[in-house]
């Protein structure tokens, strides 16, 4: 009996406790698109710089979904997944150079050129976010807010070797040969997501809204490929600009 009192204050004291507030928890979703930022090039002496890997990749589109958690008209508490993910890197100079195009030349064969192409990478960005949000003008249409988002981030950015197919196809490869891999293969690291958004409330349950801000995740440096990682590293920064919509679903007044 004493077993069956204490379980069930320990469930109706929490319930008495939040009943005493006006409490709101809602569903969000977003996406937009994003565009990584930062240093374009690494030093190295003497010769042409190499491009940073991070920083070249086509604008590409990112979403989350999640849930937030009203704890006053001002302060609200979000935790949500989100992801983002570019197709493609990309870096040409000025004189038309593409660093993802190759040649295979035959190795017997004097200037015998065997096939050309372009590698290619692409991004992705898995997170788990925790974002606290500080609304300007609770009790106006439209609320402008504030955020910084703490999040645990997986990156990944897939190779692919078509230089490393053409040389297997063509008969090319020695024994003990392998394909290179310039660029990161993955990592997990923390990252900050500060910004600005405005909502628009259509009614009391249904909501829009629009935000931008910088994304920075700490890349593990170790994790670039040994040759070229003084070269190509750095964290990822991107610039993101979502629209999306939070919808009210649980609403507990006063008793």
């Amino acid at each position: 009996m004493k077993k069956k009192v204490f379980l069930f204050l320990f469930l109706i004291i929490p319930l008495v406790t939040y009943s005493q507030f006006e409490e709101k928890v809602s569903f969000s979703f977003s996406c937009g698109i994003f565009k990584t930022i930062g240093d374009k090039y690494g030093e190295r002496a003497g010769e042409n710089p190499l491009p940073r890997q991070m920083s070249w990749y086509k604008p590409g589109i990112t979403g989350d979904i999640g849930f937030q958690f009203r704890l006053n008209e001002h302060f609200s508490m979000v935790a949500e997944i989100g992801a983002m993910y570019s197709s493609k890197w990309e870096c040409i100079e000025e004189d038309g150079y593409n660093w993802m195009s190759f040649e295979l030349y035959d190795k017997i064969v004097i200037d015998s050129l065997l096939a050309t192409g372009l590698n290619e990478n692409s991004l992705l960005n898995l997170s788990l976010t925790i974002k606290p949000k500080i609304y300007i003008l609770p009790q106006k249409k439209l609320n402008p807010f504030l955020y910084t988002g703490i999040s645990i981030n997986y990156t990944k950015t897939p190779f692919i070797n078509n230089y490393w197919k053409e040389y297997v196809a063509h008969d090319q490869y020695d024994p003990g040969d392998a394909p290179d891999h310039p660029a990161l293969d993955k990592s997990t690291g923390l990252g900050v997501n500060p910004g600005i958004g405005l909502e628009y409330h259509l009614n009391n349950q249904i909501l829009l809204s629009l935000t931008t801000g910088y994304y920075l995740v700490f890349i593990k440096q170790d994790k670039y490929p040994y040759d070229y990682r003084e070269l190509i590293d750095g964290n990822l920064g991107a610039f993101q600009v979502n629209a999306g919509l939070r919808i009210n679903f649980i609403k507990i007044k006063e008793l």
